[in-house]
């Protein structure tokens, strides 16, 4: 019959699960238009490269636990009593609070170890003022996870209007005062702090009773294996990163690889986005979690593969227009993470945080790290950076199969249950045609 509910699926600004998909699209695109700001500025692609290496420190003290105890909070929230979700929101929100606190508080402390192993350098510039910003941005990348989880689309969309303006308005003014790290780095701290502000105010309860500490025992007790399985799936970019800087001295070259070395905004946050939005889903009923992942998947595939396949044919024309000259060979490496997407449009990780089999992927993160570790050197020697990203790609096919095979062996779920795969072959052929074609274009 027509019009059931779910033929009467609403619009990208009345579905909260869309809209979180639209933040984080928002949010990439902002980060890539901020890295086209940066090499339009003063700033020299030494400087750039610094700036990347102050994103790489930060990510190492903090995206672990960011992600383990947001998929955590992801999969605990369903099965919250209602008049439960404001306290545990709130004791979530100070916990992040607090972890971030200690993250600057420990790359500051242990500095003299931290920075001569990962950059073979005791100083780089602009590093305090980076701490801060640490401390002040690290709680508020929960909230979009938040607002989608209550259903409130609304206050979604104004968060993603005011963070991708802000962000945007952070590298322009930048442009404007000269295009100094130490102004890039003071008005990331501003705008960071305003996000913080307004962060606070969505979720923090006046009432101290909402503060309880059974929450955070909770999100510990499921978040740890989720955190463990962070720190090794975040490992992996870390330890590209780090032998990068190992094989190649100046930063410029690291610029160039990090400028390369990112999955496109769009294709990617669609794709994750998807499987994140339907992880609670599938935690609450199985078999309706996987007949709408499979029925929401197969309607990206011609979007993604039109795409990508566009973005692999006419990368090495225009990196060197949207970013300069010395951003050119970035192109090789970023057609490499472009087919890392064809291992993205898999979903049993789903599954598998849905039903809770944390400890599986933490296994099998341990293999995909080994497995990245060996590929990355290996062909990081011989091929140098268009090497390490093929390693990379390696790493993320062998993790994904061995994740498809424990679901299918081991919870006697097919690939087939949760995939259209015909149509998937098809479309993954064509990009990988289209990357065969672009090592012979001039």
């Amino acid at each position: 019959m027509r019009g059931s509910p779910d033929e009467q699926r609403p619009g990208l600004f009345e579905d909260s699960s869309r809209m979180y998909q639209g933040f984080h699209i928002v949010r990439q695109i902002a980060v890539i238009l901020g890295c086209i700001i940066l090499t339009k500025s003063a700033m020299t692609t030494e400087t750039i490269g610094i700036f990347e290496t102050l994103i790489f420190l930060g990510q190492f003290v903090s995206l672990f636990w960011v992600n383990g105890l947001t998929q955590a909070f992801s999969a605990i929230y369903p099965k919250v009593a209602i008049i439960e979700k404001k306290s545990f929101i709130s004791s979530t929100f100070i916990m992040f609070f607090g972890l971030a606190f200690i993250s600057s508080a420990l790359l500051i402390i242990l500095r003299p170890v931290i920075l001569p192993f990962l950059i073979e350098s005791s100083y780089i510039e602009g590093f305090y003022w980076y701490c801060l910003f640490i401390f002040f941005n690290t709680p508020t990348l929960l909230i979009p996870l938040i607002l989608m989880l209550k259903g409130d689309h609304k206050e979604l969309f104004r968060f993603t209007i005011f963070y991708g303006i802000g962000y945007l308005l952070v590298f322009l003014l930048n442009l404007l005062f000269g295009g100094s790290l130490k102004n890039l780095l003071l008005l990331l701290n501003i705008f960071a702090f305003c996000l913080l502000v307004l962060s606070g105010g969505l979720s923090l309860s006046f009432d101290l009773r909402s503060y309880r500490l059974k929450w955070l025992k909770r999100l510990f007790l499921i978040g740890s294996p989720l955190i463990l399985y962070s720190i090794l799936s975040g490992l992996a970019p870390i330890f590209d990163a780090w032998l990068v800087q190992r094989i190649y001295s100046t930063k410029a070259v690291f610029a160039i690889y990090k400028y390369g070395a990112r999955e496109f905004p769009l294709t990617i946050t669609l794709v994750m986005g998807l499987g994140t939005a339907l992880i609670p889903l599938v935690s609450e009923d199985l078999l309706r979690g996987m007949n709408k992942l499979k029925e929401r998947s197969i309607k990206l595939y011609p979007f993604v593969a039109i795409v990508s396949i566009l973005l692999i044919l006419t990368s090495k024309y225009f990196f060197p227009v949207i970013f300069n000259n010395d951003f050119a060979s970035s192109a090789d490496i970023f057609n490499i993470y472009i087919l890392i997407i064809l291992v993205r449009m898999l979903y049993p990780q789903v599954i598998l945080l849905g039903m809770k089999k944390t400890k599986s992927l933490l296994f099998i993160s341990i293999i995909e790290l080994f497995v990245n570790m060996l590929a990355c050197t290996v062909l990081g020697i011989y091929l140098g950076l268009v090497g390490i990203a093929g390693g990379t790609l390696i790493a993320c096919m062998a993790g994904k199969a061995i994740q498809i095979m424990y679901v299918q062996k081991r919870m006697g779920i097919k690939l087939s249950q949760y995939l259209h795969i015909k149509p998937y072959i098809v479309y993954s052929a064509g990009i990988i045609f289209a990357w065969i074609i672009s090592l012979y274009l001039p």
